[in-house]
C-alpha cells in the first residue's frame, strides 16, 4: 500500500509529493517524486505501484526520470484504441488512423504536451492553423482532428477521462473545390461512350467497368467479388459491405443484377469454380488498378475523370431519376445513413424536358 505525503519548502509552498511505501518487512520507504503537481505524482503513484507489485521494488532511480515516466500518456492510449480497432476494421484503416494520430502527436511532442488534461480549444485551434497553413488539405486536417476526437469520446465513455478537454473543437470549413465539375456521376452519353471503348479496346476492363455502372460496387468489392456471390439462377449478387460494416445486419446486400449484367458475367465466369474471384487475372495488379484503367479510358476519350467512384454516384443517380425511392436505393448502394445516399444522388439539375415545361403566357 503506498501513500503521496507533501513535502514543502520554507514558504509553506508545495516542493514536490513523496512516494511511501511499506515493504513486506513493515518498513516504510519514501521518495520524490521530483513533481509539485498532484495529478502528476498520482499518475507516478499508479506507475510505481505496477512496478512494484511486478519487481517488488522501485525502478532504478539512475534510469528512471520521473518526469517522463508516464510521458507518453497521449500515445500509449492512441496504440490501445488501434489494438481495439484492429478487431473491427480493416488493416488499411487502421494505418490511415495512425497517419493522422502520427500528425497530431508530431504538434504535440513540439508543444510539450504529453497529458490529455493539458488540451484545450487554443491548443486545437493551433493545429488547424499550422496544418493549413503548411499547405495541408482541408480534408486531411478535418479526418486528423475527427479521428482524435473520436479517441478522446472512446477514453469518456470507458470512464478513463472525466470528460472532453477540449470544449470547443476546431471547425473546418469545407473547400470550394476550383473544378466542380469533377465531382457527381458520368453523363449517361459518357457511360455509353466508355463502355463502348472498353468493350473494343480494353476486354478485361469491359465487364469490371458493367458492374461499377450497373451495381454501383466500390472498386475494393468488384476487387473481392467471387463466382459464389453470383446467383444466375435469381439474378442476385451478394456484396460484402467493405465500409458500412456495423453489425451483421448490414455485413452484406444483396442487389438484383441488369440483364445486360447478368450476360456479361455468365461469359467471365463460365469455367470458373465457386471459390474464385471473378476478376482473378486483375488480383497482382496494383492498387488502384480500377481507377487507372477509369482514367485512361477518358482520357482518350476527352472525357471529364470523375474518379473510379463517380461510377457509383452514376448508378446512384440512375436509380433515383428512374423513379426508385431513396431507401430502396441506400439498400442497393449498401449505406446505413439515408444522408450518405442523398450525398449520392444529384437528380436537382434541370433537363430539356423540364425547361419546356417552362410557360409565361
Amino acid at each position: 500500500m503506498s501513500w503521496l505525503a507533501e513535502r514543502k519548502d520554507r514558504n509553506g509552498k508545495t516542493a514536490s509529493w513523496l512516494y511511501r511505501y511499506r515493504d513486506s518487512y513493515g518498513i516504510e520507504h519514501q521518495r520524490s517524486t521530483k513533481v509539485k503537481d498532484k495529478k502528476a505524482a498520482l499518475r507516478i503513484q499508479k506507475h510505481w505501484d505496477a512496478f512494484l507489485l511486478l519487481n517488488g521494488t522501485l525502478p532504478d532511480e539512475k534510469h528512471e526520470d520521473t518526469k517522463t515516466s508516464d510521458e507518453h500518456e497521449i500515445e500509449n492510449k492512441i496504440e490501445r484504441f488501434l489494438l481495439h480497432k484492429s478487431a473491427e476494421i480493416r488493416e488499411s484503416t487502421i494505418e490511415r488512423y495512425r497517419t493522422h494520430f502520427k500528425a497530431i502527436t508530431n504538434f504535440l511532442s513540439k508543444k510539450r504536451v504529453y497529458f490529455f488534461e493539458q488540451l484545450d480549444t487554443s491548443l486545437m485551434n493551433d493545429y488547424k492553423f499550422e496544418r493549413l497553413k503548411s499547405g495541408t488539405s482541408y480534408k486531411t486536417v478535418f479526418e486528423d482532428l475527427a479521428v482524435f476526437r473520436a479517441l478522446i469520446k472512446s477514453l469518456v465513455e470507458e470512464e478513463i477521462l472525466e470528460k472532453d478537454p477540449v470544449k470547443k473543437w476546431p471547425e473546418i470549413p469545407k473547400k470550394i473545390p476550383k473544378h466542380p465539375e469533377t465531382l457527381g456521376p458520368y453523363s449517361d452519353e459518357e457511360v455509353t461512350r466508355i463502355l463502348s471503348y472498353a468493350k473494343e479496346k480494353m476486354p478485361n476492363f469491359y465487364p469490371v467497368a458493367m458492374v461499377a455502372f450497373y451495381a454501383g460496387l466500390r472498386a475494393g468489392e468488384i476487387k473481392n467479388l467471387k463466382v459464389k456471390d453470383l446467383d444466375f439462377n435469381n439474378n442476385i449478387m451478394t456484396v460484402f459491405n467493405q465500409k458500412s460494416v456495423r453489425d451483421a445486419g448490414t455485413a452484406y446486400r444483396k442487389i438484383l443484377m441488369h440483364p445486360d449484367l447478368v450476360a456479361v458475367l455468365k461469359q467471365k465466369c463460365r469455367l470458373c469454380l465457386p471459390e474464385a474471384f471473378v476478376f482473378a487475372s486483375e488480383q497482382s495488379r496494383w492498387k488502384e488498378w480500377a481507377a487507372s484503367d477509369m482514367a485512361k479510358i477518358c482520357k482518350e476519350l476527352d472525357i471529364q475523370y470523375r474518379r473510379f467512384h463517380g461510377c457509383r454516384h452514376t448508378f446512384a443517380t440512375k436509380l433515383a431519376n428512374s423513379g426508385i425511392g431513396l431507401p430502396k436505393v441506400q439498400a442497393a448502394l449498401g449505406h446505413t445513413n439515408l444522408a450518405t445516399t442523398q450525398r449520392y444522388v444529384k437528380s436537382n439539375m434541370l433537363d430539356k424536358n423540364d425547361m419546356d415545361k417552362i410557360s409565361f403566357g
